[in-house]
């Protein structure tokens, strides 16, 4: 019978070694957001309904790290190698959509030769085949990216998005394949029936999906802007956010004053209508007060107990009236 050394291995479980972690300083790619982790690599996943932004924002997120600046308001500590494989949009969309991103400065743009790397060779990938995973895997460590995209995670495989037990397989082999860096999945959300940003539970596919990743940030379209959602294993719970569109790029918008110090004119939002379902005065709540998803609906159920709306439920709709209009 083979006799095993375990000496090492009851070293690394010691107290002593994971206090040592805890209190190591954390490198971060975007400060308070995004570490870059090259124990097992963190895996991030960007979520949105189709067309809602997800792979602007992915590629805005790219250029900020590959430059050093700061993506939205979390800072980069560092100038960042990135590696983004691109399977959906053709080279030349995506060549002028990032010149778009550097304001049209060809100059700053070549600032970033050997910091970005934009890999449009194919449309399809099969991380579960064992050819395909070593030639990834090996052009990857060739690489040696500090950050890894891969837009998006319905071209990466043949399997059932469904299953649990494929989604596991292939989550488990883009963190491999990864080589130890962390990496960013580009991924469809479900098309919501209620016009919100459902955040990870949005996630289309396997629960297994969002059981695997660290991270999610979740991009949905509201009203004339959008909304990020965060769902994070490793640092404490981050609040959603409401971004405005400075044309390609995103930027956070500024606050807004507490919801009591403000006022909705019920008059003007229902003018010649009578009922209006979530999305509709969702848009007018943003029109007027430009107030983040989770504010409108705290206001519209102080509406609602105090008797200045009517609500109903038709179906999976829902949708508000002036109790003075209700039927």
């Amino acid at each position: 019978m083979v006799k095993h050394d375990y000496s090492s291995l009851i070293s690394g479980a010691a107290v002593s070694c994971m206090l040592s972690a805890a209190q190591a300083k954390i490198d971060w790619l975007f400060e308070g957001l995004i570490e870059d982790d090259r124990d097992k690599g963190h895996q991030w996943l960007i979520s949105g309904e189709p067309k809602s932004g997800k792979s602007r924002l992915v590629l805005q997120l790219a250029i900020a790290a590959a430059e050093g600046k700061s993506f939205l308001e979390f800072c980069a500590k560092k100038r960042s190698r990135v590696l983004y494989f691109n399977f959906e949009l053709s080279k030349g969309v995506i060549g002028r959509r990032a010149l778009e991103f550097f304001g049209g400065d060809e100059q700053r743009m070549r600032g970033c030769e050997g910091w970005l790397y934009v890999v449009n060779e194919w449309s399809f990938v099969d991380v579960l085949d064992k050819e395909c995973f070593e030639h990834l895997k090996g052009f990857v460590e060739s690489v040696q990216p500090d950050l890894v995209i891969w837009d998006v995670l319905k071209r990466m495989s043949h399997v059932d998005e469904n299953s649990n037990v494929e989604m596991t397989r292939v989550m488990h082999a883009i963190r491999e394949i990864s080589a130890k860096r962390t990496h960013l999945i580009v991924h469809h959300a479900r098309k919501e029936q209620f016009s919100r940003n459902a955040g990870a539970r949005g996630l289309r596919g396997a629960s297994a999906i969002h059981a695997e990743a660290d991270g999610v940030i979740s991009i949905a379209e509201m009203g004339a802007g959008h909304t990020l959602e965060f769902s994070v294993r490793s640092i404490p719970s981050l609040d959603g956010v409401r971004l405005l569109s400075n044309g390609i790029s995103f930027q956070i918008e500024p606050e807004q004053p507490p919801v009591e110090k403000q006022g909705m004119n019920l008059e003007i939002a229902f003018e010649g209508k009578e009922w209006l379902c979530r999305k509709e005065i969702l848009g007018e709540v943003n029109a007027q007060l430009g107030l983040a998803e989770s504010a409108a609906d705290r206001m519209l159920e102080l509406y609602v107990n105090t008797g200045l709306l009517a609500k109903k439920k038709e179906g999976r709709k829902v949708f508000y009236s002036l109790v003075s209009k209700a039927a």
